[in-house]
């Protein structure tokens, strides 16, 4: 699939973010229309492990500047407790497990985020089109298009809808059958239909998560992007890119 417009549906100027799972060498045939979206920049939020398993050639192909930022929560956490949920979902998957798990990975985001928010909102800054990718296209990326939305203004509200719309879109077709089959090899047994949808789908429990971690931690999301050497002149910037003339 093509990068979705990140900012569709939202009170945001088209055409600036976009986001998308993983491109691998088969996509090629992508590249072509993808080139034609302005794209400048292109963030890949997956881990080492992720991108030494399948190589992705979305900047290369592209012609653009291409970065890393990796964040490695959404693969595994890495305290004892999320561990042991991990071990315990292994041994009964099921939709419940599968939810609770996806929320203790969403509860990291906010801190596996906070080293790369100058790098995710740069290029924003100086009103250069961005791509966001990982290697699904719907929780790193969702959190991070969410996270963007927010900083520019957009009500709580209207942010959820986007990010269910967008992470149900990517969760749909190849990548749900691709996540059944990397699950059943991870599980030794194919998962049922909603264990799978758990974990391969979106729900807004999981966002929220994520958001009030961050609330509770800095009070503020200006106050978190500041954490992440967001000043307020940068985030002028943003808002200036992606806010359409009122």
């Amino acid at each position: 699939m093509l990068p979705s417009d990140a900012c569709q549906g939202l009170p945001l100027r088209r055409g600036m973010l976009f986001r998308a799972g993983v491109l691998s060498t088969h996509d090629a045939a992508l590249i072509a229309p993808a080139r034609a979206l302005g794209i400048r920049h292109v963030i890949d939020f997956r881990s080492v492990h992720e991108r030494d398993n399948e190589l992705c050639l979305w900047g290369a192909l592209l012609g653009v500047r291409s970065q890393r930022a990796p964040v490695a929560s959404d693969v595994r956490a890495s305290d004892a407790a999320s561990d042991a949920l991990i071990a315990a979902f292994i041994r009964q998957p099921d939709a419940g497990a599968a939810r609770t798990l996806m929320r203790v990975l969403y509860h990291s985001f906010g801190y596996a985020f906070l080293p790369h928010l100058r790098t995710l909102l740069a290029p924003l800054a100086l009103g250069e089109p961005l791509l966001v990718h990982c290697t699904a296209g719907k929780d790193r990326t969702g959190f991070a298009c969410a996270l963007i939305a927010s900083a520019a203004g957009v009500p709580y509200p209207q942010v959820i809808d986007n990010y269910l719309t967008h992470g149900q879109q990517a969760a749909c077709g190849p990548q749900a059958a691709r996540l059944r089959q990397m699950l059943a090899n991870y599980l030794w047994s194919t998962p049922d239909d909603a264990t799978l949808a758990a974990l391969s789908g979106v729900d807004a429990s999981y966002l929220d998560t994520a958001f009030d971690v961050l609330l509770t931690r800095h009070g503020s999301i200006e106050a978190y992007l500041a954490a992440g050497g967001i000043d307020a002149a940068m985030l002028a910037k943003v808002r200036t890119t992606l806010v359409h003339e009122r």
